[in-house]
């Protein structure tokens, strides 16, 4: 029997074969290792060339998930500056996984969208996410110009006229 096995947990990868020793015994016998989609192979077994013999035999293949490129995560405002440190999941034996990145909260800034790769699987090349971020809004500054001595709030030019009780230096201080 050859068996194609995950290292990580043991589980079989592929069906099993069985090679069939009817008539053979006292004969050669020759496995494989499999090409199975994200794995390579870790081990190769020291008896997957043999002879086959009264009592059944296991010939075991261990694999491991290739390597895959890493995902990166960015968070940038509406210009592309870097508001927050990037992330960066690794790919090392990770291919054909799932990988899921998450917003961040940062202050004073909104998302904008949640990018359409935030979550996805892992591939052989290097993925970036990108996290775009516009700045909140704020209420508005008002300014009032207030006299010190009168305490009459100066408006426009058009009210100082109004203000008969104002001090031509105060005026000049303004620069009005």
């Amino acid at each position: 029997m050859v068996r194609h096995l995950s290292k990580y947990d043991g589980s079989e990868l592929i069906q099993r074969e069985v090679l069939d020793g009817s008539g053979k015994l006292g004969l050669t016998y020759t496995t494989n290792a499999a090409d199975i989609d994200y794995f390579e192979i870790d081990t190769i077994p020291s008896n997957k060339d043999g002879v086959y013999t009264t009592s059944t035999q296991t010939v075991d293949y261990i694999y491991r998930r290739k390597n895959a490129g890493s995902v990166k995560a960015v968070y940038v405002d509406e210009e592309g500056n870097e508001l927050a440190n990037s992330e960066v999941l690794s790919g090392v034996e990770n291919a054909g996984l799932p990988y899921n990145t998450v917003a961040k909260s940062i202050t004073h800034y909104e998302l904008v969208s949640m990018p359409s790769n935030a979550s996805g699987v892992f591939s052989e090349n290097e993925q970036t996410v990108t996290y775009v971020y516009r700045r909140k809004n704020a209420g508005s500054v008002k300014v009032f110009y207030i006299d010190g001595d009168s305490e009459l709030t100066l408006q426009s030019l058009r009210s100082l006229t109004e203000i008969k009780s104002l001090d031509l230096h105060i005026l000049q201080s303004l620069r009005i």
